[in-house]
């Protein structure tokens, strides 16, 4: 007997509007200070937010949203200028699956929708006060399979000073996973965070 669930996506969908839409006021105040503190040499990023996922792929939840950690170090070129970013940065978060059985054209329950970490390399542009950034580059995608596949990814973050050597962030993200098992995986992300930074 086929049996129906509510889509995961939809449950979440509040909470990541909520998230974007922070997102969005962090990013209108990023008006240069006319107190600006020396520019940061490092700094070390922490954000939560939510991820969706989507794919063309036959699995029983075609987009998937859920919580997500990413932790990225970065270290600055050229301080007193806009300057040439270079970074590591880790990501990733529990897709939980229900454990319903959806099924597919031959009558066999369909997998589960893949869920991703990252391990990258990134490279990018940030202004000179150090509020605003954007990073790209390639990375590792960890899945349940035996090996990592390629993938790309891509940022936009802005800053605002609390205490001299931390910030609040925000962050919006993408990542394109081109083949796993045959498949194109699209990643889109939202999330707030802090940001220490040195140097």
């Amino acid at each position: 007997m086929r049996q129906s669930f509510e889509h995961p996506a939809t449950r979440t969908r509040t909470g990541f509007g909520l998230i974007i839409a922070l997102v969005v006021v962090l990013a209108s105040a990023t008006a240069p200070s006319a107190n600006a503190q020396r520019t940061p040499l490092w700094s070390l990023d922490g954000t939560v937010g939510v991820v969706g996922s989507y794919t063309g792929a036959l699995v029983k939840e075609a987009a998937v949203a859920m919580p997500t950690l990413d932790l990225t170090f970065a270290v600055r070129v050229r301080p007193s200028h806009n300057a040439l970013v270079l970074g590591l940065n880790a990501s990733g978060g529990p897709y939980a699956s229900n454990d319903m059985c959806v099924f597919g054209p031959d009558g066999r329950c369909l997998p589960s929708h893949a869920g991703f970490a990252f391990a990258g390399l990134l490279a990018g542009w940030e202004s000179r006060d150090a509020r605003v950034r954007a990073l790209a580059g390639p990375a590792f995608a960890i899945s349940g399979g035996p090996h990592p596949v390629l993938a790309l990814q891509s940022r936009i973050e802005t800053a605002i000073s609390i205490v001299r050597h931390v910030a609040l962030i925000g962050s919006l993200r993408a990542a394109l996973v081109p083949n796993y098992e045959s498949a194109v995986y699209s990643l889109v992300s939202a999330g707030l965070g802090l940001r220490l930074r040195g140097g």
